[in-house]
């Protein structure tokens, strides 16, 4: 549930949590945060999101009175116990492998945004580089849009090409909204989405390289057209693709809410021959009916379907299905499947972990590892 901090609205426990991932819980306050993230505020005017909040906290980090500083060799400034962090975050998981701060720097220069010193988000993405090359794997243009999409760094080099035209090679999305997407509504107010799930869809809709193009995904949902008319400003504000929004007419009997559901993915679907397509759902209501329809009448085009657990069900209605807890959960199904690549799925379980799911680094290392194809 968002909140109001010095006149902008912020996720309600974000700012804590940026406080806290920078080592500024002593140092400065939840105001103070949103001050420096002020100069920042773009996507959404007079909200400021968690990546926004970050970049405020990375000035904070610079500005700080007596912040510690270290200079490289190479004029690269730091601060010392935000690179300890990113280490220690990021790359301890392996006991046979200590990385120098001198290896993490150079990794990290190469996402310096050119101003020559190296804040958190440039370190995290050199340590996310990092994860990848010192097991002798070449970094591919597909590890290098997932590190930029979880930390909105470019990289200096080595840039993904030119994103494909549209093509039925990209994948499409279909996702119901609520409790699929979005929490149960409280006191009339529209929550943030469910964690991790904003950069999921986002990785989807952008294609395998980065820079897909757009427009590959749709919403369904059993709302009638008049309670959908805060939807795209709250896919906006949360940092989820634009898409359509397909609505219902009836919510009751729920077997004719199924059959409108159908109707409407079937469309998208006749529409795209040939594409193929990930679809999202959840036990609440009949989502796993109305995705074992749509396999049954398309069985080349659905990719996976994953069934947010909200509720528990028979186990029968679930088959062909993969019932997830969470996004974290997901993304691993999705890395199994070749749907994404690993750099992509550990961006989606950080993602989680920093918009409040409880899962431990030595749990996302578990995730990736149980479900490398």
């Amino acid at each position: 549930m968002p909140r109001m901090v010095g006149g902008f609205e912020v996720g309600r426990y974000t700012p804590e949590t940026v406080l806290r991932g920078n080592g500024l819980t002593s140092r400065a306050t939840i105001e103070q945060l949103v001050q420096a993230a002020a100069a920042h505020d773009a996507t959404n005017p007079g909200y400021l999101s968690s990546a926004e909040l970050q970049r405020g906290a990375d000035d904070l980090v610079r500005s700080l009175a007596g912040a510690p500083t270290t200079t490289t060799t190479d004029h690269y400034q730091y601060s010392r116990s935000v690179l300890d962090s990113v280490k220690t975050s990021y790359l301890t998981s392996n006991p046979n492998r200590t990385f120098t701060d001198a290896e993490l720097v150079g990794a990290a220069a190469q996402w310096d945004d050119g101003n020559g010193y190296l804040k958190k988000s440039e370190l995290e993405a050199g340590a996310m580089e990092l994860q990848i090359t010192s097991t002798g794997t070449a970094l591919k243009a597909s590890d290098i849009a997932a590190i930029r999409s979880w930390t909105g760094c470019q990289r200096a080099s080595s840039t993904p090409p030119p994103g494909p035209a549209p093509s039925a090679r990209e994948l499409g999305v279909v996702s119901d909204i609520d409790k699929t997407l979005m929490p149960p509504e409280r006191n009339g107010v529209e929550p943030a989405p469910y964690p991790g799930v904003a950069t999921l869809l986002t990785l989807l809709e952008r294609g395998a390289q980065g820079n897909g193009a757009l427009g590959d995904v749709t919403y369904v949902t059993a709302r009638n057209p008049g309670r959908v008319t805060t939807i795209d400003a709250w896919l906006a504000r949360n940092g989820l693709p634009a898409g359509t929004v397909e609505t219902g007419t009836v919510s009751f009997p729920l077997t004719v809410a199924e059959d409108n559901k159908v109707a409407d993915i079937e469309r998208v679907l006749r529409a795209n021959p040939g594409q193929q397509f990930v679809l999202f759902g959840d036990t609440n209501h009949r989502d796993p009916e109305v995705y074992t329809r749509i396999r049954s009448a398309f069985p080349s085009q659905v990719k996976a379907v994953i069934i947010h657990d909200v509720k528990t069900i028979d186990a029968t209605r679930l088959t062909g299905h993969q019932l997830v807890a969470n996004y974290a959960e997901a993304a691993a199904h999705l890395l199994r499947l070749r749907v994404i690549d690993e750099a992509g799925a550990r961006a989606v379980m950080m993602a989680a972990q920093g918009e409040g799911l409880t899962i431990t680094n030595a749990e996302i290392d578990a995730l990736v590892t149980t479900h490398r194809p």
